[in-house]
């Protein structure tokens, strides 16, 4: 009873100081209110004066040395008072490098949808599956899927395994058709230069149409070097007379675990599946950012790749090699379609369905092929998130090519494209009567915008459901992607979220930022001339005035 009788009390006490504590804080609660009451209400005038200030500090900003001799274009637009708090130019038609993505990728998102998938299929002209032996032809169709890997090409093998077959009589093709014969940025943009060498843009890109070559002297002194390529494919014919150094030994009491069989790497002392290995990452083609340096090889072997006649693509390797070297040379891929079919049959053939079959290139569309056995697919904001974020030129490519061969126009993707954007923009009332977009990347230097179409496309894209995706695929400030050592450690820190761009003779930022009054914003910076350096740390001085904007009360 005592016990109790002391928790009673003591819950007595503390039932007293909380209540107590309550009546503080109420206090403190009405205090404030009180003060606020009493502050001066920010007035429209108040309001004026605090943007015609910022608009003197962007202006100081813009009278900088190898500043001010730009041709600049600057918005600044309010969400939520729905009016521009900053104009400079906003109409000059300029070239806004990599920002040209983010006209590419709202296109994408807006005319296929959020939800559209790029697909990679595998159709059958016959469905006669009979004694686990498929009787029938198999057709592998690309549809622009950048990142098609060779995980990809095997997942699609286990699953035509899974329909119980063991042996294919027929043969294997590969459809490229659904993009046109216009494979190089440069033929379709119409300028005079690469600007930036990508790959071929091609409907199969495997592994980012770079093959990579691996020459190893893992067999030992005296004998032939080791070649593989990734990806494996028997579209590839490789010619090798590359030796390792040193003599080869009489007789050898320790057998390497590493052993190549003709067609795959396998070893003995790991229970893993050596064939998928190594993987290589392709090289970001990335528009912001300058070409990684690559280390010289002091071997003295040599990789040359080119197209034969028929078709296939020879890699012939010549010299010599240590026991322990294991070098790669990269080339693009000269022949995509006969790669992807290749690719196909040696899968199968490493799931156990061997074909002597011959292997091709075709248009579907002259086959009587629609039974589908296997495909695989990507989401759209996979694309998105790359082509924005990290500013990846060949992605956008895709991206732009894709757009057109949706709209049915398989002959020329890039002008069905530029029709498509020019309609769109006109029915959701974007002021682009003045732009010019000759590619999706943003390298053509003909291409042009103006800072009023790159807000409008950005306020727009704000009340669509694809919003978040847009958004996300934007770099962060000094958090992600091309602006992740830019305004680190400030007030724009992860706060402000845009699209960068870069040229030789062009700077831009465009994208969104919510100031210290919790007000969002959406800005657009271009800058042309010679000054590109000094341009973006104007660039990132705009970002932070407007991160730390506020509307003050001025003393009267």
């Amino acid at each position: 009873m005592k016990i109790i009788a002391n928790l009673i009390i003591a819950l007595m006490v503390l039932t007293s100081a909380m209540a107590q504590e309550l009546e503080t804080l109420n206090d403190t609660y009405r205090e404030s209110v009180s003060e606020a009451k009493s502050m001066p209400r920010i007035s429209p005038e108040d309001s004026a004066n605090s943007i015609a200030s910022l608009g003197k500090d962007i202006d100081l900003i813009l009278a900088q040395k190898r500043v001010k001799g730009a041709k600049v274009g600057i918005a600044v637009y309010s969400v939520d008072n729905q009016k521009f708090i900053y104009e400079k130019n906003i109409d000059k038609p300029l070239t806004p490098a990599s920002c040209t993505k983010l006209m590419t990728t709202f296109t994408a998102l807006e005319t296929l949808g959020h939800d559209f998938k790029i697909r990679t299929s595998v159709y059958c002209d016959t469905d006669a599956i009979v004694d686990s032996v498929l009787y029938g032809n198999l057709f592998l169709v690309g549809r622009g899927d950048p990142f098609l890997s060779s995980n990809d090409i095997d997942s699609l093998a286990r699953q035509i395994k899974s329909w119980g077959i063991k042996e294919i009589k027929g043969q294997i093709y590969a459809d490229g058709t659904y993009f046109d014969d216009k494979t190089i940025r440069k033929e379709y943009s119409g300028d005079k230069d690469h600007v930036e060498k990508l790959p071929p843009i091609t409907a199969f890109c495997l592994e980012g149409n770079v093959a990579t070559v691996i020459v190893s002297g893992q067999p030992g002194p005296g004998e032939s070097a080791l070649v593989k390529t990734n990806p494996p494919s028997d579209g590839f014919k490789i010619y090798n007379s590359c030796k390792v150094r040193g003599k080869k030994a009489a007789k050898s009491k320790r057998r390497s675990s590493l052993y190549f069989d003709g067609k795959e790497f396998f070893n003995s002392s790991r229970e893993i599946d050596i064939d998928q290995e190594p993987i290589f990452p392709v090289y970001l083609n990335v528009g912001d950012a300058p070409p990684r340096r690559r280390k010289k090889s002091s071997s003295s072997f040599s990789v040359v790749s080119r197209l034969q006649k028929d078709g296939f693509q020879a890699i012939t390797v010549k010299g010599k090699v240590n026991k322990s070297d294991i070098r790669t040379k990269r080339y693009h891929i000269l022949n995509s379609e006969l790669i992807a079919a290749g690719a196909l049959k040696n899968r199968l053939a490493h799931h156990g369905i061997p074909s002597d079959s011959i292997f091709g290139v075709c248009d579907i569309d002259t086959m009587n092929a629609n039974n589908l056995m296997a495909e695989i697919s990507r989401p759209i904001s996979e694309l998105v998130a790359v082509t924005n974020r990290e500013s990846d030129n060949f992605v956008a490519e895709y991206l732009f090519k894709i757009i057109g061969a949706e709209h049915k126009s398989y002959a020329d993707n890039a002008k069905k494209t530029r029709e498509v954007q020019k309609k769109l923009f006109k029915e959701i009332n974007i002021h682009c009567d003045k732009c010019k977009l000759n590619d999706g990347s943003g390298l053509s230097r003909k291409n042009l915008l103006t800072a009023r179409s790159l807000i409008e496309i950005l306020d727009y894209t704000r009340s669509q459901p694809y919003y978040a995706i847009l958004d996300s695929s934007l770099a962060r400030a000094g958090k992600t992607g091309t602006l992740k050592k830019r305004m680190n450690s400030t007030i724009a820190e992860d706060n402000l979220h845009a699209k960068t761009g870069t040229l030789r003779n062009a700077s831009a930022l465009s994208g969104y930022v919510t100031t210290l009054d919790n007000e969002n914003l959406i800005f657009a910076i271009l800058f042309n001339g010679r000054y590109v350096y000094d341009y973006k740390q104007a660039e990132n001085s705009i970002g932070l005035l407007l991160a730390s904007f506020f509307y003050f009360n001025l003393e009267k």
